[in-house]
């Protein structure tokens, strides 16, 4: 579904260097950060259509990331990846706003079926954005000429 601009934030970098070489290959661009400081920096600059987040991190857990991302970055569409997969996890990472959830070692289908997911709504997203501006907009332009009318 087109290309994205991904950030891949995850402690292992053997995972990261796999991933974001695969998704290069695909024509994606493609950045990735080892921590939740690193990735708070690169979000910054790079400004990721997806984030591809591990769950599990020193010094951080996923969830609690996940939650700071969608508190600043709301438009970020987040797809959490775990090594470690529970139930009660992928409730969690939903319920926390995360679009998908994948299991490592993932393969190239369920990555880019979770990319497709997560690009389609960023998407729908950008659409509603811009759908409800226009709104706001034409409410205005209503609301003068009732005013110019009175």
């Amino acid at each position: 579904m087109g290309t994205n601009r991904i950030l891949i934030i995850d402690d292992e970098e053997i995972i990261r260097k796999e991933t974001a070489e695969y998704l290069t290959l695909r024509g994606h661009s493609v950045s990735a950060a080892a921590s939740a400081d690193e990735a708070f920096v690169m979000i910054g600059a790079s400004k990721p259509d997806i984030i591809m987040l591990d769950l599990r991190m020193p010094g951080v857990d996923g969830l609690t990331l996940l939650t700071k991302i969608k508190e600043q970055f709301p438009d970020i569409e987040v797809i959490m990846v775990t090594g470690h997969g529970d139930t009660r996890s992928v409730i969690d990472a939903v319920r926390g706003g995360a679009v998908d959830f994948c299991l490592k070692p993932s393969n190239a289908k369920e990555i880019e079926q979770a990319l497709d997911r997560a690009a389609r709504a960023h998407e729908l997203t950008k659409r509603l954005k811009a759908a409800e501006e226009r709104c706001a907009l034409l409410e205005k332009e209503l609301h003068d000429l009732k005013k110019q009318n009175r």
